[in-house]
């Protein structure tokens, strides 16, 4: 028997599990981006986000309650992620890393954030050459 079918997912075990799950990717965000490269974060979190949609359908458990946590990788440090290194991966012209990148960017609603970025690197960076 699941949790659903004894009514129990609902009133005893949802919150919960958002809420850690919530708490334990804001703590690996904050420790994880300023370990890793944003190309490195960027798989990282992509995985993980694969990772929780099986975990989710393994258990059935509801994705919102979880999926909500995993976008902590993502929403709570995106601009910091830009700040670090979004210019290496447009150097590098790493085109799948600037791809997650953008689909993140939809996900957290920086799509400004992402634009105002890609802006200031073609104004500082066009004029160079």
């Amino acid at each position: 028997m699941t949790l659903t079918t004894l009514g129990l997912y609902e009133s005893n075990f949802a919150v919960r599990l958002a809420t850690a799950t919530q708490e334990h990717y804001r703590a690996e965000a904050e420790r994880l981006a300023s370990e890793m490269t944003l190309a490195n974060y960027l798989r990282h979190v992509a995985l993980r986000i694969q990772q929780e949609e099986s975990r989710c359908l393994r258990h059935n458990f509801s994705e919102p309650d979880v999926m909500n946590g995993v976008h902590e990788l993502i929403t709570k440090i995106y601009r910091d992620l830009l700040d670090s290194g979004f210019k290496e991966l447009v150097d590098k012209n790493d085109v799948d890393s600037l791809s997650t990148l953008h689909e993140f960017s939809i996900e957290a609603n920086e799509k400004e954030s992402t634009a105002k970025f890609w802006g200031d690197y073609i104004k500082v960076y066009s004029s160079l050459d």
